[in-house]
Order: C-alpha cells, then structure tokens, then sequence
C-alpha cells in the first residue's frame, strides 16, 4: 500500500525540478533575447554612424574639391579629416559584415599615405612659391600664378617690347590674404549660396558689398607686408615714380573670357600705404556684381580665387588708347581699328568720352590719305595724373578740342608694332597703348582675340521698319528681341528678377563697365556714348567662343532716345 505521504513529497520535488527548470529555460531566453536585443541595437547605431559619416564624407570631399580649385591653406586639414571619416566608414563596413573586408583597412591605409605624401608635395611648392614676381623673372610667364596680363606682359618685355617695368602679387599671395583674415571660408560660403540662387534672380548686391568690405577691412601678414615694402621700394627707387595696380587674374584675358573691365584698377598711386589700399581695392573687386554675375554665366566656380594683381611703373600719357590689329567690324578689310584720347588712356578703355578712330591698313605700303581712314572726335576733356595721386579731369582748351590725338607717323608706329606683337604671338591682338610726354610708345596690355569672319554672300533684306540709323559698328551680327533700356545696374538686378525676361536687345545711354557682366544675357547692344574698342564692345565681341560675336553697335547715336523699353517695332 502506496504511502500517500511520500507521494505528495515525490510530486512536490518533482514540480519544484520542472519549476526550476523552466525558470533556468526562461532565464536563458530572456538573456539571450536581451543579448540579441543589444547586439542589434549596437548593430543599428553602427549603421546609423555608417551613414552619418558617409554624408560627412561627401561634404567633406565636396570641401575638398573647393581647396584644391582655390588653393587654400586649409587642404591638409581637410584631408586627413576626410582619412580618418573613411577609415571610421571602413570599421563601420567590417562591424555589421562579421569582418568580411579586412582588406580594406591594408587599402585604406596605402591611399592614405600616398594622399599624404602628394599633399606634401602640393604644399611645399605652394610655401617655396614666391609673393611677387618681377616682369623680368623667368616664372613672370606663368599664367596660374601671376595671372593672364601679366603673363602677356612679361613674354612681350622678354621679346624686347617696350613694356613698363613691375612686379605681379601671385594668386596664392592674394589668397593668402584671404586665409589669413578668415575670409576664405566666408566667401566660399556666399559662393555657394550665389551659385544655388543664380538661376532664380537672386539678388547678389548685398552678398557682393559684404565680401567687399571684408576685404578691404583685411589686415596684410608681417611677413607678406614687409616683402611688399621691399618690391615697392626696388620699384619705385627713390619712392617718387608713382605706380598703377591693376587686377591679373588667370582666366581674365581670355579668348573665351574676357572679363575686360570687370576688375578695378588704381591709377597714379604715390605712396606704400597707398599701394595697401589700392591692392585690397582690386583683390576686393573680384568680387564686384558685374564679375559675379559674368562667372555665374560663364559656368566660372566663384569659391575659387584666381586673382593676381599687377603693378607697374605709371606712365604720364600724351595719348592713349586701344588698338585692334584686325578691325572687328569688318575683318577682311585689310585694315586694323585704333582708339585714341589725350591724356590717359582710361577714357578710352571705359567708352565714357568720344574718342577719335582710325582704320589705317595692315600694310604700311597702302596707307592712303589719312582722310580717308580717321575720324576725329571732339574732345572736351581729358584725363591726367593728380600731384597728390589719383587721377584729375581738366577741360581741353576749345582749340585742341577737334585736333587729331594722333600723327600720321604714332598711326604708323602703332601698325608697327601691332603687326610684330601679332607675327609673336600667332594671333590677332587687343593692345591697350600709350605715348608718353617724352614721345615714347609703351604697351600696357596685350590679349588675344578671336573674330567673326564676314560672309561673302549677300545678306538677305532687312525686314521691318527701320528704327535707327548711323553710329559705328563694333562687333558685326544680326539678332531679334524686345528692346531693354538700361540707366544703371539697379536696372539690370531688377530685369534679371522678372521671371518673364527675355534675352533681347540692351540700349545703354553710354558704356558701363559693370554692363560687361550682364552683356551675356542679351542678344545685341547698342550703346549711346562709346567707342567700339571700349571694354563694353570687348566683352561683345568676345561674346560667343566659337568665334562669332554678339552684334554690337557703339555709338549708337541715342539709341537709348529712339528705342524705348519692350519695343519690338522691327521684328
């Protein structure tokens, strides 16, 4: 007989074992759902880091690229913040595979170190690269470094023109500049917040004055200041030649950019703090509206900066002016297009005063009557050198107002020397030129220039009412669009905001230099006050790479009268 006693205690032990065991059984997946809960949670945050640093690193390379195209002091840093981001990737990678890509530790640390040494490299040239550069030095002709005028520049001194001596201010000093105030990493971000807003009229004004005062607030290094003073002083000598500084940037220049007129240039400078001034002024004007606005059309990256500065000897001009060794307007004439004021030559340049023309033939042996090739304007005044510096403005006697700036004999002498800087550089050139007061005929800029042959079949018949007759033609070429009369670069902010603009044809009542920057934009020019080898019709006849220019024409004899805005009469 079965002891009910015993029984109870058998049953008892044995649902205490089951007890205990199942306890042990839901212990040990409680702790393995915890363990398998913390494994993915760590798996989620590596994952999560995984993608964090990936974005950081595509921000990281898109600073990267932005150095590498400006030049900027801050690539190493950025680098080996972009090396250890891509080993953290690389870790990252291994942690949620079981360790499936050990090979890419041994391949991230090979490119890393070839990175290193060629940053090295980058670097060490760029600290052993010189501040300035004489016109006479051998490295004068590198483009990248003191910039497109003064490399023209040099390789014609080199050849024996006579060119005004001087000293370029590299593109890595300017930007040195830049860095050293903080402002390298300010203007790359306004760059891309210009280049984002472009397209949608954005208003760049304010961005442009901010960078502009900036610069001009920066504060030169000691080392970059004291190295300045001792070129100025082996310029100048005694101190006494006063100088000009003018802007030499890379892609300035150019067949297909021209930029001419889009940067500023200081004239008559006497003084060392003077030139300080005046070189933030010029590094602080690639910034202006207008050359925003030309790199923004032009596909040209605004973080970069491409600026040199040039400074030469100033010369005190009895005339100058600009001389094309084919004329624009009708390049199979056989003739070249000259430019000519009294005095300095900035007038000219600028297209803010009449300016006698001439079109002497390209060989000195079928010259015929200069009657037949000058036009003589009336010139009411004209611009000098100030004692104190800068430049003055005096009114010419009423006797000298309709007398020829020119000899035929200067005529001659410019033919001359177009037709040897041309045979030199292989291609028809854009030569700004002065004669000083002692006679002697000096280049101050060469570029090339690359123009629209002229059909040989007849064109067909204009069709529409005739609106406007006579002026001179700049740049040959037809188009068709609603007429944009412009006052001011108010007035073409404030076009460029409308959404229902149109590419049509810009009347200006007289050159603007800041209209270069939005010359682009329209499809022809006609221009009041001018002269058809002013910076305005540069740009112009610059307009298309292929080689076919933006029609242009200057002076357009009050256009800006006939013309009113929105007229489409001759279409």
């Amino acid at each position: 007989m079965k002891n009910p006693a015993a029984q109870a205690k058998r049953r008892k032990t044995v649902s205490s074992i089951v007890a205990r065991l199942f306890q042990k059984l839901r212990e040990r997946r409680l702790t393995r759902a915890a363990k398998f809960l913390d494994d993915l949670k760590v798996r989620y945050h590596t994952f999560r880091i995984l993608l964090a640093n990936n974005e950081y690193s595509l921000d990281l390379m898109r600073s990267l690229d932005l150095s590498l195209r400006s030049g900027s002091s801050e690539m190493p840093e950025i680098a080996e913040e972009l090396l250890s981001v891509t080993y953290e990737l690389v870790d990252g990678l291994n942690r949620l595979s079981g360790d499936r890509h050990q090979r890419l530790y041994e391949t991230h640390y090979s490119l890393a170190g070839a990175i290193r040494n060629e940053l090295d490299a980058i670097m060490a040239v760029q600290s052993h690269a010189p501040a300035f550069v004489f016109l006479d030095h051998p490295a004068a002709d590198l483009r990248e470094e003191v910039g497109g005028k003064a490399a023209g520049l040099a390789q014609l001194r080199k050849a024996g023109f006579p060119v005004p001596d001087g000293f370029a201010v590299t593109s890595n000093s300017c930007e040195g500049i830049l860095s050293a105030n903080g402002l390298d990493l300010f203007i790359r971000q306004r760059a891309q917040r210009l280049e984002a807003g472009y397209n949608r009229g954005t208003d760049f004004e304010a961005d442009a004055e901010e960078i502009r005062l900036r610069i001009l607030d920066a504060v030169f290094p000691q080392d970059f200041e004291q190295e300045l003073r001792r070129a100025y002083e082996r310029l100048t000598g005694s101190g006494e030649t006063a100088i000009s500084v003018r802007s030499s940037a890379s892609v300035e220049d150019r067949i297909e950019h021209s930029f001419a007129g889009q940067f500023k240039s200081i004239l008559n400078v006497i003084s060392f703090d003077g030139l300080k001034d005046a070189l933030r002024e010029v590094i602080a004007s690639n910034y202006s509206p207008g050359a925003i606005s030309y790199r923004l059309h032009a596909g040209l990256s605004l973080a970069r900066h491409d600026m040199a500065v040039l400074c030469q000897r100033m010369i005190r001009a009895e005339s100058a002016g600009i001389l094309f060794t084919i004329d624009p307007a009708d390049p199979e004439n056989g003739r070249m297009l000259i430019s000519a004021v009294p005095g300095l030559g900035i007038t000219a340049v600028s297209g803010s005063a009449p300016a006698d023309l001439y079109r002497p033939s390209r060989e000195p042996t079928d010259a015929g009557p200069m009657a037949d090739w000058a036009q003589v304007a009336k010139k009411t005044h004209r611009a000098d050198p100030g004692f104190n510096g800068g430049i003055e403005e005096r009114e010419l006697p009423e006797n000298e107002q309709v007398l020829p700036v020119l000899s035929e004999d200067r005529v001659h002498s410019l033919v001359s020397i177009g037709r040897r800087i041309e045979s030199l550089v292989g291609k028809p050139q854009d030569i700004e030129w002065a004669f000083s007061q002692e006679g002697e005929l000096v280049i101050l800029q060469s570029r090339d220039i690359r123009l629209a042959l002229k059909s040989r079949q007849a064109a067909e018949a204009a069709r529409g009412e005739v609106l406007l007759r006579g002026g001179v033609c700049a740049s040959p070429g037809r188009c068709v669009g609603k007429v944009k009369v412009v006052h001011s670069t108010r007035d073409f902010e404030d076009w460029r905001k409308d959404p229902s603009r149109e590419p049509g044809i810009l009347v200006l009542p007289q050159s603007m230099s800041d209209a270069a920057g939005f010359v682009p934009e329209f499809e022809g020019v006609v221009v009041d006050l001018g002269n058809p080898a002013d910076h305005l019709a540069v740009t112009a006849i610059r307009r298309r790479g292929c080689g076919f220019g933006q029609p242009c024409r200057s002076p357009g004899r009050n256009g800006s009268g006939v013309l009113p805005s929105d007229d489409d009469r001759g279409r």
